[in-house]
């Protein structure tokens, strides 16, 4: 005889859902990108701001191929490094160039000579007035027609720039007298 009784049912236990476990190599991974930031948005360090900055990038890529883990700050890590990246190169450069104008525009300060003697000042002609030509070696004729101070805005329409003292307006005629083409701009007229 069989018996065609129903088996018990038997309970089957699910394996535990694993929780996430803590990440200590994102952990890591943000600190190093939080520290990078901050040295390049300082201009003297911007330019050291990558060595933390792309051990950070690893670090936090590393973190979020890891399975199992806590996904939040191996986020957070990337895009703060990438953004510290951008800041720091944009700082890195704003300095440099300003390093470069500065150095430009700074006069250098006078040599000595062989003889250990201060070098002999150069022999000034007397000053021009309005109205009086100068000319160079080279044969370029330079006359100041008027200047006029006191201006606050100057500029073409949507290019205006207000004055922190005040602008100057010179009007000049220049006369080339010479055999070769002579070009001006007036980024070298500004003093």
């Amino acid at each position: 005889m069989t018996d065609n009784t129903p088996a018990a049912p038997q309970l089957v236990e699910a394996p535990a859902a694993s929780l996430p476990t803590k990440n200590t190599l994102s952990l890591v991974a943000l600190i190093l990108a939080i520290a990078g930031f901050v040295l390049g948005v300082i201009p003297a360090t911007a330019g050291l701001a990558w060595l933390l900055l792309l051990p950070a990038a690893i670090l936090s890529i590393v973190s979020l191929a890891k399975k199992g883990t806590k996904k939040g700050r191996a986020t957070a890590a990337p895009i703060i490094s990438t953004v510290g990246w951008i800041v720091a190169v944009i700082v890195a450069l704003v300095s440099i160039v300003g390093g470069a104008n500065q150095a430009i525009n700074t006069p250098d300060a006078p040599s000595v000579s062989d003889g250990g003697s201060a070098p002999e000042e150069p022999v000034v002609d007397e000053e021009a007035a309005i109205g009086d030509t100068v000319t160079n070696d080279d044969g370029v004729a330079f006359t100041v027609a008027s200047i006029t101070c006191g201006i606050a805005v100057a500029g073409p329409q949507f290019l205006e720039q207000t004055a922190n003292g005040q602008f100057c307006e010179v009007k000049f005629t220049l006369l080339n007298g010479s055999d070769a083409a002579v070009s001006i701009w007036s980024g070298e007229l500004l003093v």
